[in-house]
């Protein structure tokens, strides 16, 4: 176990650190946090938040899986992918049960665009 620790960089380790801490504070913002106030009123700020979310979730995590493996798998990329779908459909439909926060369709689509644009991202900086 120590020998294995001992090979990983230190770039795995602040990825992992930063995507467990960024997962943390999506669980936060989309099921306690509610933003009341009059004062701002941006139209669909709400999706550029989720697809901000979630795009720096899919980046951080795919960079912690290749900073681990030391390449780009495709099976990985597949299985981050399916997880972080889950996650967010499990996130948003959650929100039906919250009071101070709905359930919205596009939600998902933007939570699914976030994804797929930090996956993208990861694998073109890698190369």
């Amino acid at each position: 176990m120590l020998r294995v620790m001992k090979n990983l960089s230190l770039k795995f380790f602040i990825y992992l650190i930063s995507s467990v801490s960024w997962f943390i504070s999506i669980i936060y913002l989309l099921s306690f946090y509610s933003n009341n106030s009059p004062d701002i009123s941006i139209d669909h700020l709400d999706k550029a938040i989720h697809f901000t979310l979630f795009f720096v979730q899919a980046f951080l995590i795919t960079q912690t899986i290749i900073s681990y493996y030391k390449k780009v798998q495709t099976k990985n990329l597949l299985i981050i992918f399916i997880l972080l779908i889950i996650f967010g459909s499990i996130m948003e439909v959650q929100q039906i049960f919250l009071p101070t926060r709905k359930f919205e369709y596009y939600d998902l689509l933007y939570n699914l665009l976030g994804i797929t644009s930090g996956l993208f991202c990861s694998i073109y900086i890698k190369n």
